[in-house]
């Protein structure tokens, strides 16, 4: 199965900043640990380790990780203003970053059952929220069709029937920054 960047960033609707961040809070905000290079945070001058403090004018201080990424996210074409306290620096600069639209097949995520229980894990060149290339990720059931990882950012995935009953894809994060996919047959053993 393909992430948003095969499908939901394909529309030319959501924005992309090019940041990894992952599990990266800290007491004052949002620490970087690597902008994607070519993106828009490299190119507004975004480093590794740099911390943000403030996005469109808001303090992160004492937020969670899901509340800043959910912050980052928007629509593609749309500024969003960012305190930033770089790499080996005392005070914060202000920066803007424009959101791209992102079009790549580059993202894949792969869900399968591994020894009785149903995993997931990122398999293209970019992970995607807790999926991580060559980790498989325990998902846990919630109904029928929905699962959670069972970490901090309980990232949702609910599975969409087609009128027969079969799997056609899946929504990572049902809501108003969803993230669809849709199902691809597996490649070659």
């Amino acid at each position: 199965m393909s992430s948003r960047d095969r499908q939901g960033l394909a529309d030319g609707k959501t924005g992309w900043l090019g940041i990894e961040a992952f599990g990266a809070m800290e007491q004052e905000g949002l620490r970087i640990n690597r902008p994607y290079p070519g993106g828009p945070a490299t190119k507004a001058g975004v480093t590794a380790g740099d911390l943000i403090t403030e996005l469109d004018d808001a303090p992160l201080k004492g937020l969670s990780l899901a509340d800043v990424l959910a912050r980052l996210r928007g629509p593609a074409n749309t500024t969003i203003k960012m305190k930033i306290v770089h790499k080996g620096q005392d005070s914060a600069s202000d920066l803007s970053v424009v959101r791209a639209a992102r079009r790549v097949n580059a993202v894949q995520l792969q869900v399968r059952v591994e020894q009785g229980k149903l995993v997931a894990e990122a398999t293209g060149a970019w992970p995607i929220l807790e999926f991580e290339e060559g980790k498989a990720t325990p998902l846990v059931a919630t109904s029928s069709n929905e699962f959670t990882v069972d970490d901090e950012d309980h990232t949702r995935i609910a599975f969409v029937r087609d009128a027969a009953g079969k799997v056609s894809g899946l929504i990572l994060n049902p809501g108003p920054w969803e993230q669809k996919a849709a199902m691809i047959a597996p490649g070659p053993k």
